[in-house]
């Protein structure tokens, strides 16, 4: 990609899940000026209709671009499908979704092509994984399983041992089915990294939705030296979500929340 004096980054997602991807990006391109937006008032995502999706992902990039930001990155794979499906060939060049990266991270990090993924229900009912991992190793097999709930526990701070009992109860298929390589296809569960290691026994290569994209991506830039300026806005109540900021990512506690009407 082509860098600017003031480059732009927008990213957004449902909820918090997808502030392990803007912590990243910032980590990793800390001159660039990077905004992210919480759509705290339409959480969940995965369990919407498509046609309630395509109005709220096109609401949010069409605002971004109407303020000028040079590029969006949607940080959850239910509004990544939205886009993959309906608005790519509009905003291509403009916005960057998780899904090929992850699919592509996955087949080159896996010897027996046995992959597992777990997502919301529209992602996992989508079958874009399926699709897509098949379409670059198609002797890939994919375990596929909707967690739905799962979402709404890694937005919180206390639910540990809920979180510890869903894993032990739901996932042993995987082992069963003996996967080498395994999916977190919402970016909610990347919080989940170190308990899924732990549970696999550190065998199964975990891959962390949207991690991927942020490797893949370049930026020429002048002033590389120079810490860009952050801002983190939600449209939901703005003391809500900071607590479940600082709660879960401690690094991002001195950045302020504001509220965006949207």
């Amino acid at each position: 990609m082509k860098g600017s004096k003031k480059m732009r980054v927008a990213i957004f997602d449902s909820g918090t899940g997808g502030l392990s991807i803007f912590s990243r990006f910032i980590e990793t391109f800390p001159w660039v000026d990077t905004t992210y937006l919480g759509d705290a008032l339409n959480f969940p995502y995965g369990t919407k209709d498509t046609k309630q999706l395509l109005r709220i992902i096109e609401r949010i990039i069409a605002f971004f671009k109407s303020e000028n930001y040079d590029y969006v990155l949607i940080a959850c794979n239910t509004a990544s499908i939205i886009y993959e499906r309906y608005l790519k060939n509009r905003y291509d060049q403009f916005v960057f979704d998780v899904i090929q990266s992850t699919a592509l991270e996955a087949c080159s990090l896996s010897f027996n092509n046995r992959i597992g993924v777990i997502g919301t229900e529209y992602t996992i009912k989508s079958c874009i994984y399926e699709e897509t991992i098949k379409r670059i190793n198609p002797c890939c097999d994919v375990l596929s399983l909707e967690c739905s709930d799962l979402v709404g526990m890694c937005e919180q701070t206390d639910q540990n041992e809920q979180i510890d009992a869903y894993i032990k109860n739901r996932f042993s298929i995987f082992k069963k089915e003996e996967i080498d390589t395994f999916i977190l296809g919402c970016t909610h569960y990347n919080v989940l990294y170190h308990k899924l290691n732990q549970y696999f026994n550190y065998r199964v290569n975990i891959i962390s939705s949207g991690y991927a994209l942020v490797s893949t991506m370049r930026f020429n830039h002048d002033e590389q030296n120079k810490k860009g300026h952050y801002q983190i806005y939600t449209t939901g109540d703005k003391c809500d979500f900071k607590s479940k900021k600082d709660g879960l990512h401690a690094n991002l506690e001195q950045i302020k929340v504001n509220f965006l009407n949207l």
